[in-house]
């Protein structure tokens, strides 16, 4: 299936949604012919940053299909890490692209809007030469087996119960 000048391997294509592109192929693919360096990264709180080496084609024929393929990218890489600033390093056009889809009246508005809302921050996209260096601050959670605790998986094909006092298991089926 061709799209966007892509030819994407779609083996099965579904019959209620005859277009319908699966995004791992279509990023497989894409990545194929794929030769100019784009960088993106995503600030998050305290100084997070998240970093996404990648290429995109950077030619007047596959224009379309390099904006496609940002667009989703840099979407996905908010919704996964959060963040309330995106780099982009590289093409002038892709950064133009990304900066008017999240800005007001954008087609990515919602995503912008929730992401400043979340981090109580304006939410911005910033052309660079350079990306922040990525850092990260992992945080154990939990982890804490005092008193009691129940919990339960309602699996597709069967359940699971458990309760633990104090670290012992007290109960499972």
């Amino acid at each position: 299936m061709n799209f966007l000048g892509i030819d994407v391997p779609v083996r099965n294509v579904p019959e209620l949604d005859a277009g319908f592109i699966p995004l791992g192929k279509f990023f497989s693919a894409f990545l194929e012919g794929a030769a100019e360096p784009l960088g993106i990264a995503v600030e998050r709180a305290g100084g997070e940053v998240a970093v996404y080496e990648t290429r995109v084609h950077g030619t007047p024929e596959y224009a379309a299909a390099d904006r496609y393929y940002a667009d989703r990218l840099v979407k996905f890489l908010l919704w996964s890490k959060g963040g309330f600033r995106v780099y982009i390093r590289g093409s002038e056009e892709i950064f133009r692209a990304v900066a008017g889809a999240y800005r007001a009246g954008g087609s990515r508005e919602f995503d912008a809007d929730f992401m400043a809302r979340v981090y109580e921050r304006p939410f911005e996209v910033v052309r660079c030469e350079a990306l922040p260096r990525e850092f990260s601050r992992p945080e154990a959670i939990g982890r804490h087996m005092n008193g009691c605790r129940i919990g339960f998986d309602a699996g597709g094909s069967d359940r699971k119960v458990s309760a633990v006092i104090d670290g012992e298991s007290v109960f499972s089926e």
